[in-house]
């Protein structure tokens, strides 16, 4: 069953990285549902039991609670897993259900049994972002220790693009320096039939550390050379745990991962009333604006005394600077377009 689901959804264009993400999903609900009748495995109850189960799998499977990874041909144990989430647990279980139902349609399986729908479980936002301090603590740290890796965290800090998968993507025939924008290919939500290739803006730091990186002489500047290299011409998998070392050596005892820049620089922007959401989620390869409103947007209380103050000032100045000929008519007709333009 799994790998006509699998080809069928390669066939609608789901990407390489989602296929990756059903494959290492399912081995889980295989490994407890495989000396099960298939028709038994559809209701709620069941999807229940297979929540408990993956919840405490790390505590009754020792063997498997640790990390294993490869690096340079060596097989490294990391961090020990404790618990399954409600993020995993959800995901899990609506592949579930999306199999059962690709079964039903596609397969003449469960002619007579109703495939029971998943109701998610509570998922916490990733409130945690990096304070000013702590950002500055770890670019001293970082600048100190490896320039190279401070650039990474630094581009992705003022792009808000994905890391690793969208950065390393990034070849020197994407970066237009003119325009200041670099392209980024085959995002995470693009359709088979219309890829999706997005101009993300580069400007301020994020371009400068683009020119820094290109006017290396002793680096490779072809059109399909990866621009993200060290000053050795290679290009670093990931960073993801180096980066979760300096939060501890710098003392920033927190929950936070190199996706947590995305979501600083996402909330820096939806705090600045001058770009316009539809923007800031297309520049971020959204299909449409729910996941800023739902996940990413970590507003206070004074963002949004900020905006309306912002704007009031604005109307304050108008009022200030109009000519003492203009009538009230004009006056209305100033503030009102100054109040759209600034709400687009």
């Amino acid at each position: 069953m799994l790998p006509k689901f699998l080809n069928e959804k390669s066939d609608q264009g789901v990407s390489e990285r989602t296929l990756k993400d059903y494959k290492r999903q399912s081995k889980y609900l295989i490994e407890y549902f495989k000396d099960r009748d298939i028709n038994s495995i559809s209701s709620k109850s069941e999807y229940a039991k297979y929540r408990e189960w993956r919840k405490n799998y790390h505590k009754t499977h020792e063997k498997k609670n640790i990390q294993k990874y490869k690096r340079f041909g060596k097989t490294i144990e990391g961090r020990k897993y404790t618990s399954v989430g409600n993020v995993v647990l959800n995901r899990e279980c609506r592949l579930l259900v999306n199999i059962l139902r690709f079964c039903k349609d596609s397969m003449n399986l469960f002619e007579n049994v109703q495939i029971a729908s998943y109701k998610m479980l509570p998922e916490s936002r990733r409130e945690e972002i990096l304070s000013k301090k702590e950002y500055d603590t770890l670019r001293e740290y970082w600048l100190n220790k490896n320039p190279f890796y401070w650039q990474i965290i630094s581009f992705v800090n003022n792009t808000g693009i994905r890391y690793p998968s969208e950065l390393n993507r990034i070849c020197n025939k994407d970066v237009h320096l003119d325009k200041s924008y670099v392209l980024i290919r085959d995002r995470k939500n693009k359709k088979k039939d219309n890829p999706l290739h997005t101009p993300v803006p580069i400007v301020g730091r994020a371009k400068e550390i683009i020119e820094t990186l290109q006017a290396r002489q002793n680096i490779s500047n072809n059109p399909d050379d990866p621009v993200f290299v060290n000053d050795q011409g290679i290009q670093i998998k990931s960073i993801s745990k180096a980066f979760k070392k300096s939060l501890d050596d710098c003392g920033i005892k927190r929950n936070l991962t190199m996706y947590s820049l995305r979501h600083l620089f996402t909330t820096r922007m939806v705090r600045r009333p001058d770009i316009p959401i539809k923007i800031l989620s297309e520049v971020l390869g959204h299909k449409n604006t729910t996941m800023i409103d739902k996940h990413y947007a970590h507003l206070r209380a004074e963002d949004y005394v900020n905006v309306f103050q912002r704007s009031e000032d604005h109307k304050q100045e108008i009022l200030k600077n109009r000519n003492n000929n203009t009538t009230p008519e004009q006056t209305e007709t100033e503030l009102t377009s100054s109040s759209q333009s600034s709400n687009e």
